[in-house]
């Protein structure tokens, strides 16, 4: 069995992150954030909670139409965002989840998952 370990994170028009990646080398141990005011701290931890969110909504019958985000999440000006994180697993695969989400044309405060996908390299 092998541990899934953290290794990218992209950021596309997601909040204020233009666009962004913080790459995670094997030997970091990640125990805080910190920067100045607006350097997508907040951002980041948001991206990771709206991830675990559409994760743990996975039941029979799950339709990524069915999830409702705010628009806010949507960098002002730009119509979609997307996220990105990128595990390794073991000695040689990757796994990549990548979702974007676009802004409803019909309610303005609210946005949906316009495209998800999941691939696996190397095992």
């Amino acid at each position: 069995m092998y541990t899934l370990k953290l290794r990218k994170i992209k950021l596309k028009n997601f909040i204020n992150a233009n666009d962004g990646m913080i790459k995670i080398s094997p030997e970091s141990k990640i125990i805080g954030l910190y920067g100045p005011n607006s350097s997508c701290k907040t951002t980041l931890v948001k991206a990771f909670k709206y991830t675990k969110d559409i994760f743990s909504e996975r039941k029979p019958g799950y339709d990524t139409n069915d999830v409702i985000l705010p628009s806010s999440l949507i960098m002002i000006g730009k119509d979609k965002a997307t996220i990105s994180l990128e595990w390794e697993i073991g000695p040689k695969g990757n796994l990549e989840y990548s979702f974007s989400i676009r802004r409803s044309d019909t309610q303005p405060d609210n946005a949906y998952i316009s495209s998800e996908s999941l691939t696996c390299k190397g095992l």
